[in-house]
């Protein structure tokens, strides 16, 4: 593959069957990563230019935030409350949640 000056690349690392990643394409991806990332910001009532090192902690934290799929009981029992189950990985590799 020759990759020339201007053109667009995209790297996916995931978890996620191929079909996943396949189904969205790499521009969308992107797209929605960003606005997902937005509304993180916007939850916490600041915007990137605000606090930048806010921000960056706020983004960095996020990605410790993990669906569990190990305790199905507690899972359902999160969606059944009407919650989408979500725990806290407290450093990979050595810690459980």
């Amino acid at each position: 593959m020759h990759i020339a000056e201007g053109d667009c690349i995209t790297f996916a690392v995931s978890t996620e069957p191929w079909d996943a990643v396949a189904g969205i394409a790499s521009g969308e991806a992107f797209e929605l990563e960003r606005k997902r990332r937005e509304e993180l910001l916007s939850i916490a009532r600041l915007t990137q230019s605000d606090f930048p090192m806010v921000a960056h902690l706020i983004l960095a934290a996020d990605q410790f935030i993990i669906s569990p799929q190990m305790r199905t009981e507690a899972a359902a029992r999160s969606r059944a409350e009407g919650h989408e189950p979500r725990t806290i990985i407290a450093g990979y590799h050595w810690f459980t949640d």
